[in-house]
């Protein structure tokens, strides 16, 4: 029989020998608060054995680095091997591993040494692994498609990351202009990862690449001259039992220095554990900002796979995951998330990035707050359901809704089939510069629209902040948008600008080369023609003709459609469905959108346009949009009824609006000279007929 010292606080027993060690191992801090933490967590873990341990601890010290392997750097003369217990406390040494370690029982890293892995096939394995405060484990510098590549590779059974402790592999991954999501061409287009990296020209990116579940591969370079747009590395943590994050895990991409250089994408964090833990502690692995002019890196990709019936056992995580793009003049998408289940969707949402778990469709919870993160669900169909309240808040706080691919700095639907659903009991509240998108799916014809925001209270946009209704990029969907009350804050918008058809698309699309699209105007340059309703505008504007270079898509958009059904509209900032101007010579302007609202009241001092976009040389200028709003509304859900039966249906128009003392434009856009104007769309205030009205149908 073994005689036991102590029970540590989870009931597990340890023995004497491994206690003296411990004891031995940490003297220089005993009798400190965190190194009887550290110790008694340390100790726990360790298992017990019949043997004893040999403790090698390394001797060199100063800023140098040295080879692991050499047996004159360690106690005893000899590298570490199977059941050693490693001890690395030297004041700012590097130690460098260049193949994998032996078995090791145990290895703690402290006061501000760093472990440099080189090569990709390196591994650190122990049991247990301790990473003390300022300690750090990296990766040398970038590398080129054709070198030998690093990571980060721990396989252990716990690892422990404290705080102030850093696994950093910034700018560990691709050198400039390489790896597999470096741009095609040279300067602006950032690199792409789990995002794609920003450009104004959309087919000059990179590809996707690498695993949602399990990604392994490093960031790409951005496409620059310079070597300052680096991609994040890579970090593998193989753990068969805990992880612990009190400190930070970090694979971001490097920014790019100087004019019209693109950054580099994000990397990525590969953890399997039976448990994940932590207090405070940050995993990301975002991309890099632009040089100026050009685009921002593509965020990462982050997996945590864990035993979801032994993580409810344990204290949820206080751990922040972000895969955020750089930023630049034409941002990047944000990477990926990837979890075993949504243990770690907490309310308020901290983390930032795609958050993809297996079978995800729907999440319901009481009340919601996104206070400066960036999340998207992305998933087909999804259904985000709010019982209560729902705020956006903070000038980094983003909320996407809806499968989303991001082009330039315009979101672009992908292949969607069904558009989410919001849904709200409470109120929407969006303030402090947040924004929130939603991205319509195919039109559902019952109901004719492509995404729904229902909310049983009042949508809120504050002052610096905005709703964005994305109309698809090829179809007519858009989202429909119902509140008890809508308020719009001066400096406030509901937008569409150029969330409608893409380049030479829609039905207002010209057929000359150089036209301007069509909608509620006709479009210049012999452009596109005019199409839809004046009276229910429920179509979006359409994309305007391009010229040189003709991969330009944002620049040919159409407006989008913004519509709402509300007892009240208050607008005292915007509401806006602009066409984009044209890019590039012989490029026409696109088409101003729609603004559709049904309301009882209708009020405020802001604006309303749905204006056409510009040429952008030698071509015309776009149509404007339509504009109707429908007032004195009683009864909206059967005056919705009768405009599905028949959109053709009229209201007596109004000679003014007694409470919206704004202003309203869908101005045609301009052509190289006048006479290529677009012309000007339409704009209805129409006050709905009383109860006890004889309707009239067209």
């Amino acid at each position: 029989m073994k005689r036991f010292a102590q029970i540590g606080p989870d009931g597990r027993r340890f023995a004497p020998a491994k206690k003296r060690f411990l004891a031995n191992t940490f003297s220089r801090w005993r009798g400190s608060a965190p190194t009887r933490i550290i110790i008694a967590w340390l100790t726990i873990l360790l298992p017990v054995t019949g043997a004893k341990a040999a403790t090698v601890t390394w001797l060199p010290s100063g800023p140098s680095t040295n080879d692991w392997t050499i047996g004159a750097n360690w106690s005893g003369g000899n590298a570490p091997t199977n059941g050693d217990d490693v001890v690395i406390t030297n004041l700012n040494v590097g130690v460098l591993l260049t193949n994998a370690t032996a078995s090791l029982s145990s290895i703690v890293l402290s006061n501000r040494c760093t472990l440099i892995f080189s090569n990709w096939d390196t591994s650190l394995s122990a049991t247990n692994v301790t990473i003390l405060s300022n300690a750090t484990m990296t990766v040398p510098a970038a590398f080129r498609n054709d070198w030998m590549s690093n990571r980060v590779w721990v396989v252990c059974s716990n690892l422990a990351l404290w705080g102030g402790a850093n696994i950093n592999v910034n700018g560990g991954g691709y050198l400039s202009g390489n790896g597999p999501g470096t741009p095609v061409t040279a300067n602006e287009p950032a690199a792409t990862h789990g995002g794609r990296g920003g450009s104004l020209r959309y087919t000059d990116l990179g590809a996707l690449y690498g695993s949602v579940e399990a990604p392994l591969f490093p960031g790409s370079g951005g496409k620059t001259n310079n070597s300052a747009a680096q991609g994040g590395g890579a970090v593998r943590i193989e753990a068969a039992e805990n992880v612990m994050i009190n400190g930070i895990i970090s694979a971001n991409a490097n920014d790019a220095s100087g004019n019209y250089t693109g950054g580099g994408s994000g990397g990525s964090i590969y953890i399997t554990c039976r448990t994940l833990t932590g207090t405070s502690g940050i995993a990301r692995a975002n991309g890099g900002s632009h040089g100026g002019n050009s685009g921002g890196g593509g965020g990462g990709r982050i997996a945590v796979v864990y035993n979801s019936a032994a993580q409810s056992n344990v204290t949820a995580p206080s751990v922040t995951f972000q895969t955020l793009p750089g930023s630049g003049s034409y941002p990047g998408d944000v990477g990926t998330l990837y979890f075993s289940d949504n243990q770690f969707l907490a309310n308020p949402i901290s983390h930032s990035g795609q958050w993809l778990v297996a079978g995800f469709t729907n999440f319901v919870t009481n009340a919601l707050t996104i206070a400066n993160a960036s999340i998207g669900f992305p998933g087909e169909s999804f259904l985000l359901d709010v019982a209560g309240n729902l705020t956006v808040s903070g000038s980094t706080a983003r909320l996407w809704l809806g499968s989303n691919i991001f082009y330039g700095n315009t979101p672009y639907v992908s292949a969607a089939t069904s558009g989410p659903t919001l849904r709200v009991g409470g109120n929407l509240i969006i303030t402090n510069s947040a924004q929130l998108h939603v991205f319509g799916g195919y039109t559902n014809d019952a109901v004719a629209y492509g995404a729904r925001i229902a909310v049983t209270g009042d949508i809120v946009v504050a002052s610096g902040s905005s709703l964005l209704p994305h109309s698809r990029t090829n179809t007519s969907a858009a989202p429909l948008i119902t509140a008890r009350n809508v308020i719009v804050r001066s400096g406030g918008s509901i937008t569409a600008s150029s969330f409608g058809y893409c380049k030479r698309d829609g039905p207002g699309k010209a057929s000359a080369a150089s036209g301007g699209a069509g909608y509620g105007g006709k479009g210049g340059y012999s452009g596109g023609p005019t199409y839809g309703s004046s009276n229910a505008p429920t179509l979006p504007g359409s994309g305007g003709s391009v010229g040189t270079p003709s991969s330009y898509p944002q620049a040919a958009r159409g407006g989008g459609l913004v519509r709402i059904e509300a007892e009240s509209v208050q607008v005292d900032g915007s509401i806006a469905a602009n066409g984009a101007n044209g890019s590039g010579n012989g490029s026409g302007g696109a088409s101003g959108g729609g603004i559709f609202i049904i309301c009882n009241r209708f009020e405020g001092g802001g604006t309303l346009s749905a204006n056409g976009g510009n040429n952008g040389g030698n071509a015309g200028g776009g149509g404007g949009g339509r504009i109707a709003v429908w007032f004195e509304a009683r009864n909206i859900g059967a005056l919705t009824q009768k405009l599905q039966e028949n959109p053709a249906y009229s209201a007596w128009p109004a000679a003014n609006l007694p409470l919206f003392t704004g202003t309203v434009s869908v101005a045609g856009g301009s052509g190289d000279v006048a006479s290529n104007n677009g012309t000007n769309g339409t704009t209805m205030f129409i006050q709905v007929p009383p109860p006890g009205s004889v309707f009239t149908f067209r």
